[in-house]
C-alpha cells in the first residue's frame, strides 16, 4: 500500500489517496499520518481515496473498524466524533464501503461514502 496526503487551503480540507493492497497495520499507519495533518492544519474535515486500493477485508472485519478506529484515535488523543470524513471507493468495494458507513453512523460517526470527489467535497463543506 501506497499514500499521499495533502491539505487543501482553499477548502481547509485534508485529503489522502491509498493505493494497493490494504491492511489494518498499514492503515493504521495511514491514521498516524493523517492525524500530523489534523494537528498541523487544524482541520477535521477529511477526504479518503481508496478508489485505487484494494480491500482485503471481511464483513466482520469492515464491522470491527468503527470500533476499532474510535479506541484507536482515542490512544493518541484524538475523538473520532469530531471529525467529518468522506470516503471514495470503487464500484467493486461499494457494497462493502457502505455497509461500513453504516456501522459507523450507527455509532455516531459523520462519515459517508461517494464514487466522485466533487460531491465528497461538497458534503464535507456542508453544515
Amino acid at each position: 500500500m501506497s499514500y499521499t496526503i495533502e491539505f487543501n487551503s482553499a477548502k481547509k480540507v485534508i485529503i489522502g489517496r491509498v493505493s494497493g493492497v490494504l491492511t489494518i497495520k498499514l492503515l493504521r499507519e495511514y491514521t498516524l499520518e493523517v492525524e500530523k495533518f489534523i494537528k498541523k492544519e487544524k482541520s477535521r474535515l477529511i477526504l479518503g481515496d481508496y478508489r485505487a486500493a484494494k480491500l482485503p477485508f471481511s464483513t466482520l472485519d469492515v464491522y470491527n473498524l468503527p470500533d476499532e478506529h474510535k479506541i484507536f484515535l482515542h490512544s493518541l488523543g484524538s475523538n473520532i466524533f469530531g471529525y467529518k470524513r468522506a470516503l471514495l471507493f470503487d464500484i467493486k468495494y461499494l457494497d462493502l464501503a457502505n455497509f461500513f458507513e453504516d456501522v459507523a453512523v450507527n455509532r455516531g460517526q459523520k462519515v459517508k461514502v461517494f464514487q466522485g470527489e466533487p460531491e465528497a467535497i461538497n458534503w464535507l463543506l456542508t453544515n
